[in-house]
């Protein structure tokens, strides 16, 4: 009888365990609120992204936007290497499953092409305006997410998207039609090619988020390292053979070093977050949270480049967070039950 059993389980044994594996997709269903949470990290570190490479670019016009990335991306390295420490290889090779190397691969090749998008568009256009289209993101990710992952958005899902999205509008028209519109002196509206980049940003974001869902397997330290060292591979030689190299590092001071530790810090854990917020919760579904970017996005502006206030703008806060409100309301009345 005893080796009836031991064979029974040396034969179960090269079987997946059906009944561990949909424990543990029951336990990641019951932490999808963390998904929210690490998207709203994520905003906030991309914020601060933008708000760092900004002052940059304010302070030195010569600066292009592959340069800053380079020296993001150091930094960022920099970090990822202190925090994986001895589990290099475990989180870069050994724990990377064969199927998927595609996906790796696509989020490397779409992070080359994302990262210069954002960056050239920043360069050249008022940060509001940037903010403005990046918030289309949502609604191609939930239209992606619908036709790739098959992910179904309930109904107030679809409704914060919407009432979220027109809160932006209200929000950031109150900026442009605003006299006081921070603008750099290195800021140039009429080039096509900054807004050409601009109106890709939202379709290359809508790709990465569904890619990375299909990622959420792997070690959180892996998608940002292979993108940092992609980065570093990538851009490095066009900086040194096409524009100027990195002379223009000896014009930094000290300000301009601790800013681009921050690019590092932050570059670090907008990876992290980012890949976190896709673990717990379907792309589509965190689309309300995105609109956040435009509200603290404004604050940062206005505390640092010098954004004025306006009332419009006040109201087109309220939509977002009302709008989110009702959600999470919604959310907290399903718990108490």
């Amino acid at each position: 009888m005893q080796a009836d059993n031991n064979l029974k389980e040396n034969l179960l044994a090269g079987y997946p365990n059906h009944k561990q594996q949909d424990e543990d997709i029951k336990q990641q269903k019951d932490k999808s609120y963390l998904g929210y949470i690490y998207q709203l990290f994520f905003i906030i570190s991309l914020c601060l992204q933008h708000l760092f490479s900004k002052l940059m670019f304010n302070r030195h016009v010569n600066l292009s936007a592959l340069q800053i990335l380079v020296i993001r991306a150091c930094f960022t390295a920099i970090i990822f290497i202190v925090v994986m420490n001895r589990k290099i290889k475990h989180v870069m090779i050994t724990s990377i499953p064969r199927q998927s190397y595609f996906n790796l691969t696509v989020r490397c090749i779409q992070g080359l092409i994302a990262f210069t998008l954002v960056y050239y568009a920043l360069r050249y256009l008022p940060l509001v305006f940037v903010a403005l289209v990046m918030n289309l993101s949502p609604i191609f990710i939930a239209i992606l997410s619908y036709l790739v992952l098959k992910e179904q958005l309930m109904r107030i899902d679809i409704i914060i998207l919407g009432v979220s999205f027109i809160g932006v509008i209200i929000l950031v028209s109150g900026s442009i039609n605003s006299e006081n519109v921070s603008q750099s002196k290195i800021e140039d509206t009429s080039n096509i090619f900054a807004w050409i980049a601009l109106f890709l940003i939202p379709f290359s974001a809508a790709i990465n988020a569904v890619n990375q869902r299909q990622m959420r397997d792997l070690n959180e330290y892996t998608v940002g390292s292979y993108m940092t060292l992609v980065s570093l591979l990538g851009y490095t030689p066009i900086v040194l053979l096409f524009e100027n190299g990195f002379g223009i590092i000896y014009d930094f001071e000290m300000y301009d070093w601790a800013l681009a530790i921050l690019l590092g810090i932050t570059g670090f854990y907008f990876n992290v977050f980012r890949f976190k917020a896709l673990q717990y919760q379907e792309p589509g579904k965190l689309g309300g949270i995105s609109y956040f970017q435009s509200i603290i996005q404004l604050i940062l502006d206005v505390v640092f480049l010098g954004q004025k206030f306006t009332s419009q703008q006040l109201i087109g806060i309220m939509v977002v967070i009302c709008a989110n409100g009702v959600k999470l309301g919604l959310w907290i009345k399903k718990l108490l039950k």
